[in-house]
């Protein structure tokens, strides 16, 4: 998320990310004030227009997107699971069978 992003230039070797892999900033609604500078110079060397650009290279470059905020969490997902609760407004209908079916964060399995 673009919230741990800006806190790139505080990690060790940060700029040799992109001699790895290519790195997706996804902009989740919360957005800090402001980008470092040298964050900033940075990324516009790497920038990408679009997703389908990183096909192109194996690594060096920076996409970012912006996602519709929902307000769905794990960690209340299972939580709603473990209370015995519906999830299926919240996941996919296949994903809501396969945690039942295999008894996923109940805290119970059959033997």
């Amino acid at each position: 998320g673009f919230d741990s992003f800006v806190t790139l230039p505080n990690w060790h070797r940060w700029q040799e990310l992109c001699e790895l892999a290519h790195l997706v900033v996804l902009n989740r609604g919360v957005v800090p004030d402001s980008e470092p500078v040298r964050l900033q110079r940075w990324v516009q060397e790497r920038l990408l227009t679009g997703p389908m650009d990183l096909m192109k290279t194996p690594a060096g470059h920076v996409c970012r997107l912006s996602l519709v905020d929902i307000p769905i969490s794990a960690t209340n997902i299972r939580a709603r699971i473990r209370a015995g609760e519906d999830i299926k407004s919240l996941v996919p209908v296949e994903v809501d069978r396969y945690i039942r079916q295999h008894q996923l964060y109940s805290g119970s399995k059959s033997p």
